[in-house]
């Protein structure tokens, strides 16, 4: 922080001077911006995350197959939502689920997974598990949809402190252990919301 510090310009010392005290955060990303960076060290950096998107979206997909593969996978709730997508891809039955069925007698139509969790979202899966018709489908679509969440982390930093911290942050966002958590758990559609929640700060 020291070295930091000593190399910020005076007219940023003065936007980040408040009541004598320089904030540590601020100064940091300041930093990044006042720093040159030429097109082969851009370059660089892009590589980097372009790479990263990626592989970390294959990695993610490929280890969750091998849960579901080796039975780590469990009807709470994986099991609930790949029946229920699957009787409406397949049978013409409104996301019917047997597992939550003592739950769902009074509801309309029985047996809807939506008189328990309502969930219109699961509408846009059933085109493409019509088509993939596998319970691997649910989970590259998980993957896919979690990690497109670096694309809004990088645009909105990129909005108030350039492209090097909108790389940053974005590379940040598809390292963090909570998204790690997210995607490696079975199958929740509300491990779609930190994506599209970050999509709607955007707008």
């Amino acid at each position: 922080m020291e070295y930091i510090d000593e190399q910020l310009s005076t007219t940023t010392r003065k936007k980040l001077n408040r009541t004598g005290k320089i904030w540590k955060i601020e100064t940091v990303l300041l930093f990044f911006e006042e720093q040159s960076w030429d097109f082969e060290q851009r370059w660089h950096f892009e590589k980097c995350f372009i790479i990263l998107n990626p592989y970390l979206f294959h990695y993610f997909s490929y280890l969750t197959i091998q849960k579901l593969n080796v039975f780590g996978m469990y009807a709470w709730d994986f099991g609930i939502y790949h029946q229920a997508i699957f009787t409406t891809a397949k049978l013409g039955n409104l996301f019917y689920t047997t597992v939550e069925l003592p739950y769902t007698q009074t509801a309309y139509p029985v047996g809807t997974q939506f008189a328990v969790h309502f969930s219109p979202i699961l509408f846009l899966i059933v085109p493409f598990y019509a088509i993939f018709s596998s319970p691997v489908t649910l989970l590259i679509i998980k993957t896919a949809i979690i990690s497109i969440g670096a694309i809004p982390v990088f645009l909105l930093a990129k909005k108030e402190h350039g492209d090097k911290i909108g790389l940053i942050f974005a590379s940040g966002y598809l390292l963090l252990p909570a998204i790690h958590g997210i995607t490696w758990y079975d199958f929740q559609p509300q491990s779609f919301l930190p994506t599209f929640l970050l999509f709607t700060f955007l707008s």
